[in-house]
């Protein structure tokens, strides 16, 4: 930002603009049009890299100021009957419902994809534990005329009531949820 824009103006220059002019800067103004090209171009590398060193700068600093204090104010609670609807921090409890944290300003979204990474690699070690938990019923016998029986966990079928169909998937859907978000997390999943 230079000396005449202000923060609150929504007119900045662009990277290429400032990089120009803080090449005319530290080269002299009213020769540089006159210098060889390479030279000209050695200038603005170095104009461009003092940019985007000051960019980087200021992105860590907002990234430091947006970690400061946030804490949500209001959650959004997904329910069947009503859909989503917004109740106070102070009212808030734990329950199965979906639910949005809604905050005051932005978050940090470094830390929010640094948090994602870590619940998907805590998600995975459960979905690792959930797999021995539930059978898919793979190794079955027969017993008797009518029954189907598995090996693995002594679940019964009887072909009278509900025949046991090797096609049905026994995931719990808990699961598949679980594992549906992780492969729809984008760079994450």
């Amino acid at each position: 930002m230079t000396h005449e824009q202000k923060p609150e103006s929504a007119e900045f220059r662009t990277r290429e603009e400032q990089t120009d002019a803080l090449a005319r800067a530290i080269g002299p103004e009213k020769i540089f049009s006159l210098l060889n090209q390479s030279y000209r171009e050695e200038i603005t590398a170095r104009a461009s890299s003092h940019i985007l060193e000051a960019e980087a700068r200021g992105a860590a600093d907002q990234r430091r100021k947006d970690a400061e204090g946030v804490e949500p104010v209001k959650v959004e609670v997904h329910t069947e009957w009503f859909g989503w609807c917004e109740i106070p921090m102070d009212h808030f409890e734990e329950s199965e419902h979906p639910k949005r944290l809604l905050f005051t300003r932005p978050a940090n979204v470094a830390a929010l994809e640094d948090r994602v990474k870590e619940l998907e690699g805590e998600l995975g070690a459960l979905l690792d534990w959930a797999d021995g938990q539930w059978c898919p019923h793979d190794n079955t016998h027969r017993g008797g005329s009518i029954w189907t029986i598995c090996n693995d966990c002594g679940r019964k079928w009887a072909d009278d009531v509900k025949p046991f169909d090797p096609d049905e998937d026994f995931e719990p859907s808990a699961i598949k949820q679980a594992r549906a978000a992780i492969r729809e997390g984008g760079e994450h999943g």
